[in-house]
């Protein structure tokens, strides 16, 4: 028994040093990273307080929208910053590969300040107006585009720590060890969670039905061709007429 759990912890390592090994800085996550690290530097020497980015949901609801697009990248704690930045990188990297910057930040800007705008107008509902906190940080933002690489991945199941998951699960796996950082924000995180599988397969769905419309035009458009007998528009235009 304590050989198979042995080798079970070494070859989670083992698969951990391997993906740390394939991790490489893409430009959208570097840049996010040296934007949050400059708001450390800058909000730390002039002390500043973080709270002035902060997600809070009196602050949102009283007007301070701008808060639902600051808060990733405002870290009160240097571990806090160092925590955020490994999880993007981890998690936002493949993603960005996939998608491209440009896409990969519009998303990174649009899924925290949604889920972002959920939790303001959620948390007074379920904890009321004295149990209000307030969200720093990328985690929330690492958790939303996980959401969005696990939904529009072809992989029924995943590695987590050498463990055999279902693809869809690791993103709310990653949640719950999340939580277990100082002043993470469980409601905060499974919204994002949420709103980034949502977006995702609002994505897919449009696509689809866009690829389904343009198969519809496509052959409707050759039917009545075919119907008329005028041929195809191939044979058409090789004739010399229009339509």
């Amino acid at each position: 028994m304590e050989t198979s759990f042995s080798n079970l912890v070494k070859g989670g390592f083992q698969r951990a040093k391997k993906s740390a090994q394939e991790l490489e800085f893409t430009s959208g996550v570097a840049t996010v990273i040296a934007i949050s690290a400059v708001l450390f530097i800058v909000s730390t020497f002039c002390h500043i307080p973080a709270d002035v980015g902060s997600l809070d949901s009196s602050a949102v609801l009283k007007g301070n929208v701008q808060r639902l697009f600051t808060y990733s990248f405002f870290h009160e704690e240097a571990w806090g910053l160092l925590l955020g930045a490994g999880a993007l990188l981890l998690l936002g990297g493949g993603l960005e590969r996939g998608l491209g910057t440009v896409r990969f930040l519009y998303l990174l800007l649009l899924l925290p300040a949604c889920a972002g705008l959920l939790y303001a107008l959620l948390e007074p509902l379920l904890f009321g107006a004295a149990a209000r906190g307030r969200v720093l940080g990328l985690v929330p933002a690492a958790l939303s585009l996980q959401g969005v690489a696990v939904t529009r991945s072809l992989m029924r199941r995943t590695i987590l720590f050498g463990i055999n998951v279902p693809a869809l699960a690791l993103p709310w796996l990653l949640l719950l060890i999340a939580h277990l950082i100082p002043g993470d924000v469980l409601l905060c995180d499974a919204l994002a969670v949420i709103v980034g599988q949502i977006c995702e397969l609002n994505l897919v769905w449009a696509l689809d039905l866009k690829v389904l419309s343009e198969a519809w035009h496509s052959a409707a458009y050759d039917a009545s061709y075919h119907v008329l007998n005028l041929g195809s528009p191939q044979q058409m235009e090789r004739a010399g007429l229009h339509c």
